[in-house]
């Protein structure tokens, strides 16, 4: 069971489980799969993408979109299984106390606080998918509305240092470092 965001892996899996008489379940989620077939890709590149979907014993999408691409590729309906990557919890594990403290703390003190995630230096096909710059632009325009508001970001990991860094130095250059925080 592979769950990545590169092509290449995927295909490179299907070759490994076919030689090895293996059954490969792929789970899809973000744009990556769509991005192997969007503007600019190569033909080649195409061909092989959906050579290892269509070897999957299984699919799981994480969205009607995703799941319509893989049926689009040419993926057996019954192969297929959309499946939401966020299953929301019981309301009665939901709770504010149930967060760390500084965060609750944060929370408390901004209104309204908005929440990213993702993963500092994620590139797919020369593209930062989580835009943390994006993010932080965003909050320094809504600022100007909403002078109490904050944002928290979760990490979920950091692909690349120095995109890292070039993000807590933007934070500090448009002012925000009282208004993010970053969890780790």
């Amino acid at each position: 069971h592979i769950h990545t965001s590169r092509n290449l892996i995927r295909v490179l899996s299907a070759a490994a489980c076919k030689l090895s008489g293996k059954k490969l379940v792929i789970t899809v989620h973000g744009s990556s799969l769509a991005n192997g077939f969007g503007q600019g890709s190569k033909g080649l590149s195409r061909s092989l993408i959906r050579w290892a979907m269509r070897r999957a014993s299984h699919v799981f999408a994480v969205n009607d979109d995703i799941r319509q691409l893989c049926l689009d590729i040419g993926v057996a309906g019954d192969r297929v299984t959309m499946l939401p990557a966020f299953i929301p919890l019981p309301a009665d594990q939901v709770s504010g106390d149930k967060l760390p403290a500084e965060v609750r703390e944060f929370i408390e003190a901004h209104g309204p606080t908005l929440v990213g995630a993702g993963w500092f230096g994620a590139i797919i096909n020369g593209q930062d998918v989580y835009r943390f710059d994006f993010m932080l632009r965003s909050l320094a325009a809504l600022r100007e509305q909403f002078p109490t508001i904050g944002q928290v970001i979760l990490v979920s990991g950091t692909h690349d240092e120095s995109i890292r860094q070039k993000t807590m130095a933007l934070r500090d250059e448009l002012g925000l470092n009282e208004a993010v925080l970053f969890v780790d």
